[in-house]
């Protein structure tokens, strides 16, 4: 499996492109000046990341249709993309965890999305204070 990104290799435009390229973001974007200011600076910028095959192509076409080449480059994810687990106090041993992907639910959203609908049971939410409270506790110490 892979993810693309996306990248605007600033240093291979023009002047003139890069203006162009500040305009037609400014009006299909609506990007302020400050921001447009920011992609055309003459570096290179990942302007998508992790995006599917058609999200990179309909980008592609449009940017090309400014007369702005975009790098496409496609990225190996493995199977189950962990991160190492942080040092923890007290010797307890270390959790793993993987990311949320892009876009993709996080539970305690759900739980503050059930909180307002008043959905949550009794026993989550002391489940949810208790972890709030070791949270802070943890902080101070």
């Amino acid at each position: 499996m892979y993810e693309v990104d996306v990248w605007l290799d600033g240093k291979a435009l023009t002047e003139a492109q890069l203006r162009t390229l500040k305009a037609n973001l400014q009006q299909s974007f609506k990007l302020s000046e400050t921001q447009a200011l920011l992609l055309v600076n003459g570096r290179s910028h990942r302007i998508k990341r992790s995006c599917t095959e058609k999200e990179a192509t309909q980008l592609v076409h449009q940017f090309e249709r400014w007369g702005i080449p975009l790098r496409v480059e496609h990225r190996d994810i493995p199977a189950n993309q962990q991160t190492a687990p942080e040092p923890t106090l007290k010797g307890a041993p270390p959790t793993s965890f993987t990311l949320a992907r892009a876009g993709e639910r996080i539970p305690t959203q759900q739980f503050l999305a059930r909180w307002i609908r008043g959905t949550v049971r009794d026993d989550e939410i002391w489940l949810w204070l208790w972890f709030v409270f070791d949270w802070f506790l943890f902080k101070l110490i």
